[in-house]
């Protein structure tokens, strides 16, 4: 994370929050509508804020359908590798969503890197 924030983004870093398990399907479904992740958790109000999101893709992207992570950066949105293993990072002050999943099971792991306010 420290490697990929001085490469890519330069933020001004402290530690990271607790990883989120995500299971998207079976009879719950699933799915993110589009959202930001920066700011506090509300759970966690002392924890600085969420500045950089990023997510372990855990399940092979041919078990399941639907289910993109798509990051839209300016106009145009961007889906993630569905590839086991990658790890796909950006600003949590980005907007993104999860589309619904049509048929298997995706499974992911997300944490957000956290730091002082930008000022």
């Amino acid at each position: 994370v420290l490697e990929m924030n001085a490469r890519y983004f330069r933020f001004d870093l402290s530690g990271l929050a607790a990883l989120q398990y995500a299971v998207y399907g079976g009879p719950e479904g699933g799915y993110f509508d589009w959202h930001k992740d920066y700011g506090r958790d509300r759970s966690d109000p002392d924890q600085e804020p969420r500045k950089l999101t990023l997510s372990l893709q855990l399940s092979d992207g041919a078990d399941y359908k639907g289910c993109d992570l798509q990051v839209r950066a300016g106009n145009l949105i961007d889906n993630a590798p569905r590839e086991r293993g990658t790890i796909v990072a950006f600003p949590a002050n980005v907007l993104h969503q999860v589309t619904p999943i049509e048929s298997g099971v995706r499974r992911s792991l997300v944490t957000w890197a956290v730091g002082p306010e930008f000022r």
